[in-house]
C-alpha cells in the first residue's frame, strides 16, 4: 500500500488499481495453494474430463503437486530441518509455493522420503483424523471430570 500511495499520491483510484494488480501478482499463488490444500483436506475431488485439455491439465498438475506436498514434503519436515525451514518460508509467504519443486536442495533432501513412500513405507499421518463425535465425546468426558 505504501508503494501504491507513493506512486500515486494524488490519485486514490490509480493507487487502488496499482495495489490490486501488485497484490494479485504476488499473492495469487499462495491463495491457489491454500485453496487446493483445503480441497484436499475436505476430500473434494472434481471429475476430470479431457474435453477441454487446459483445465484438465491444470487439475492434474494441482493433484500431483498436492500429492507431493502431502506425501513427501510434509513427512520430510519431520526428519529434515532444511525442508522444514523451506516449507515455513512458503507458509509465511517469503517464498512462492513453487519453491517446493524449484529449490534443488528441498527436492534433494525430500527424495529419501519419496523413496520410502514409493516403496509403500508411508509414514503415519502426523495428526490422525478426529470425527466430530469423537471430539464431542472427549469434551463431554473433560466436563464430567471436573
Amino acid at each position: 500500500m505504501d508503494d501504491a500511495l507513493e506512486r500515486h499520491p494524488t490519485d486514490l483510484r490509480a493507487a487502488a488499481v496499482y495495489l490490486h494488480r501488485r497484490s494479485e501478482a504476488e499473492l495469487r499463488g499462495f491463495w491457489e495453494a491454500a485453496v487446493s490444500g483445503d480441497r484436499r483436506m475436505a476430500g473434494e475431488r472434481r471429475e476430470l474430463k479431457i474435453r477441454d485439455p487446459l483445465p484438465w491439465l491444470a487439475e492434474t498438475m494441482e493433484r500431483g503437486f498436492g500429492w507431493y506436498v502431502d506425501k513427501v514434503v510434509v513427512p520430510a519436515i519431520r526428519v529434515d530441518p532444511v525442508v522444514f525451514r523451506g516449507l515455513m518460508r512458503i507458509f509465511n509467504m517469503l517464498e512462492p509455493p513453487e519453491t517446493l519443486f524449484r529449490n534443488p536442495e528441498i527436492v534433494a533432501r525430500s527424495l529419501p522420503v519419496l523413496a520410502r513412500v514409493l516403496a509403500g513405507d508411508t509414514p503415519p499421518p502426523q495428526f490422525p483424523d478426529v470425527t466430530r463425535a469423537q471430539a464431542l465425546a472427549q469434551l463431554e468426558g473433560d466436563a464430567t471430570a471436573r
